[in-house]
């Protein structure tokens, strides 16, 4: 019995002596602390790719936000997807099963959409392609005029309801029709902001689509009339908005028979040349715009009636026209924008002017 115990112990005390010997001068293998997106085989991480299948739709267009979803099983709560040369914003609905997000493409062509597990985590990513087409501005579109509130013979309201009417409701008043009203009960979709039923979205010195936040913009896109619109600097140079303009047209076609005062190179036609030269929001197709244009942007509904928040120039009091007064060569359409009517001038004034063209 003593001679078994002596074995054993002799045994043990080998055992744990190899554990410094040569044969076993090892250095312990340590478990990797793999990420979110990663599985740990044969003491290595490896990347599990997210179980994402498809995205929808395939085909976006240029600068409108679109709802996108991803599809997939068993995705993470925090699976989120980002769009190259694009903007997409937080998850808007999640599931096992699928994942959407709010997103705008800010340039033409075959992009990228890339799920991740998260956002800021690469591992595991999948990769999925979308066509970006331009969009088709159907020219000649007329905004809301902005007024939401109705009247009888007696009394402005802001509710149009039958109720405050009386007789008078059903007559198929301005605030009762629409855009503006489909705005204010929720059932008009934008893809920029404003108010009422306008829809703006801010642009950048390069063309890109910005958030409606954004504190540095240098255009803004109209989403429902195409008319895209220059904003003005405050920095002294070429587009500052204390500079001001003779009325000058040298095409003998629309200048309403007087092309107006050259004013030593300070007119709106030098104006136009010299700001499609920088293309402005990357465009070179700026023009005067008309009478029509201007008011366009016009907020009937209220009392600062441009809306500053996309328009911080917009005290100015007069702005150009492209438009001649048919009764006087001499003349060209002029709009009043505290009054927010237009008005004939003699084209040697020097006005305010901004920029506008059609399209993206």
């Amino acid at each position: 019995m003593s001679f078994t115990v002596r074995v054993s112990l002799l045994v043990t005390i080998a055992a744990l002596a190899g554990c410094n010997s040569k044969d076993n001068d090892k250095a312990a293998v340590v478990h990797p602390q793999c990420t979110l997106g990663q599985t740990e085989q044969n003491f290595v991480c490896v990347d599990v790719p997210l179980t994402a299948t498809s995205i929808s739709p395939t085909v976006l267009t240029q600068n409108q936000k679109t709802k996108i979803t991803l599809v997939g099983t068993n995705l993470p709560s925090t699976a989120m997807f980002a769009l190259q040369d694009g903007i997409c914003e937080a998850a808007i609905e999640k599931t096992a099963t699928s994942v959407s997000q709010w997103c705008t493409a800010n340039s033409l062509g075959s992009k990228t959409v890339t799920a991740k597990y998260k956002i800021d985590i690469d591992t595991g990513k999948v990769d999925f392609t979308l066509t970006v087409n331009p969009k088709i501005y159907v020219k000649g579109l007329l905004n809301d005029t902005g007024i939401i509130g109705c009247a009888n013979d007696t009394t402005v309201f802001t509710d149009c309801s039958a109720a405050n009417l009386g007789g008078w409701f059903g007559l198929n008043q301005d605030g009762q029709l629409g855009r503006d009203v489909q705005a204010a009960t929720g059932q008009l979709s934008k893809i920029g902001g404003g108010d009422a039923g306008f829809d703006f979205t801010k642009i950048s010195a390069t063309g890109q689509s910005l958030p409606t936040n954004a504190t540095e913009w240098s255009c803004v896109q109209d989403n429902h009339t195409g008319l895209m619109w220059e904003v003005k600097t405050d920095d002294g140079g070429l587009r500052d908005k204390d500079n001001v303009y003779t009325w000058y047209n040298t095409d003998a076609t629309t200048n309403g028979g007087f092309e107006g005062y050259a004013n030593n190179g300070n007119n709106t036609q030098a104006f136009v040349v010299a700001v499609n030269a920088q293309a402005l929001c990357g465009y070179k197709d700026w023009y005067l715009p008309d009478v029509e244009d201007l008011r366009s942007i016009v907020n009937y509904g209220r009392t600062s009636v441009i809306d500053a928040r996309y328009f911080p120039d917009a005290y100015r009091e007069s702005y150009w026209s492209s438009s001649p007064d048919v009764y006087s060569n001499d003349n060209a359409w002029i709009f009043n924008t505290p009054a927010a009517n237009e008005g004939r001038g003699p084209k040697g004034y020097a006005l305010s002017v901004r920029l506008v063209r059609f399209g993206t």
